[in-house]
């Protein structure tokens, strides 16, 4: 009788003892880290691509006109004679085309009256020193890279005297002992000015006029003697005031030093 109430008392704690042992195993298993959550890292942040680097500056461009950049002569006109600056020195000749910047540059400043005509460098008292002719700024050089003349050459011709343009006819380049004859124009900005001149005779007119309005105030205020200083005061006052104030007026044509122009083919 009492190994027939044990045999069910045991069994039923058997059961019991399997569910307690799940149970455990199934709380143990929620409180350990999952493997993926223990072993995952944080990615470090991706760094920066490097800048790229700078690719070759472009050099700036530079006009034709510079002293930088030579001019190449060919031996003959591509286009004909008419399209291109014909230069020659009796047993060579080149042609530089039209389209090419030949600059020249002016040393120094020039006046004339208008419409006067200056021959440069001229024979007369109004003759200019050869350093201080009109200048190439382009240097020019043939098709195997040998100067013909270079940045400096002194032109020769004539410079006609006219606002806002003046006009160079160039009918020489001088480079050297060389001259090459050449056959150019230039429009040369100028201006037109007004300058004035100590007239002479005015001057004398009011040192004269002075010198009597000073005898006379002697004459008329003093002891009636004249003496001598109120003459001279009066001579010194007159002169001067009519130099200032009554000089001769006259229009002037003008170029600044250091003007800069452009030659084209042919003669003005």
């Amino acid at each position: 009788m009492l190994i027939k109430t044990i045999r069910p008392l045991a069994a039923v704690l058997a059961v019991v003892s399997v569910v307690a042992c799940s149970s455990d195993d199934s709380s143990s298993d929620d409180s350990q880290p999952t493997p993926a959550a223990s072993s995952a890292k944080t990615d470090p942040a991706p760094a920066p691509a490097p800048a790229p680097a700078p690719g070759p500056q472009s050099a700036p461009a530079t006009s034709a006109g510079n002293p930088g950049q030579p001019i190449v002569a060919q031996s003959s006109c591509p286009t004909g004679p008419s399209a291109c600056l014909s230069v020659s020195n009796g047993s060579n000749q080149y042609f530089i085309p039209n389209s090419t910047v030949v600059g020249i540059r002016f040393p120094i400043a020039f006046e004339a009256d208008p419409e006067k005509v200056l021959n440069l460098p001229g024979t007369d008292r109004e003759q200019v020193s050869e350093e201080n002719l009109p200048q190439l700024t382009t240097p020019v050089i043939d098709a195997s890279g040998r100067p013909v003349f270079a940045a400096g050459s002194r032109l020769i011709g004539t410079l006609k005297m006219s606002a806002p343009k003046a006009i160079f006819n160039v009918t020489g380049v001088k480079y050297g002992s060389v001259v090459y004859n050449i056959a150019a124009n230039a429009e040369v900005p100028s201006q037109q000015v007004q300058s004035r001149e100590v007239d002479l005779w005015k001057t004398l007119l009011g040192a004269g006029v002075g010198a009597g309005i000073g005898i006379a105030i002697d004459r008329y205020t003093g002891d009636q003697k004249i003496t001598w200083w109120p003459a001279v005061l009066g001579t010194g006052v007159g002169g001067a005031l009519a130099a200032i104030l009554w000089p001769n007026q006259y229009d002037q044509v003008q170029i600044k030093k250091d003007e800069v122009a452009v030659l084209n083919s042919g003669l003005r």
